[in-house]
């Protein structure tokens, strides 16, 4: 699952933009991505780390909290849930997922681009 290198990426990507904002309502929004991309990175570790620890993929991310992989379901900041989708990919009901997908407006999509 290689999700979770692009994620971080993003996020130090964002973190740089962060620094070189002069703008406080660009730093702020900026902020709020951070924090979107933060709560999918962890998701995407503890899906990581169960699936090679259980030797499957978990049902979902109830399941990942339930078992201890996550201290508790992470939070979208922009409002919507967080889910797996049938391919266990990180996913989420908000406009977080519009924007990073590659049919903007369709919540659902995936949040980073498949790898070819």
């Amino acid at each position: 699952m290689q999700e979770a290198g692009q994620t971080r990426m993003a996020i130090d990507y964002l973190r740089t933009l962060v620094k070189t904002a002069r703008n406080p309502a660009v730093r702020k929004s900026l902020q709020v991505r951070i924090d979107a991309f933060e709560a999918v990175l962890a998701i995407e570790q503890a899906r990581d780390r169960y699936a090679r620890e259980q030797g499957r993929p978990p049902e979902d991310i109830a399941e990942l909290a339930e078992s201890g992989y996550l201290d508790a379901r992470p939070e979208d900041p922009y409002g919507g849930r967080f889910y797996l989708d049938e391919n266990k990919q990180v996913r989420t009901t908000s406009k977080f997922a519009s924007s990073r997908s590659t049919s903007p407006g369709e919540p659902g999509k995936p949040l980073l681009p498949s790898q070819p």
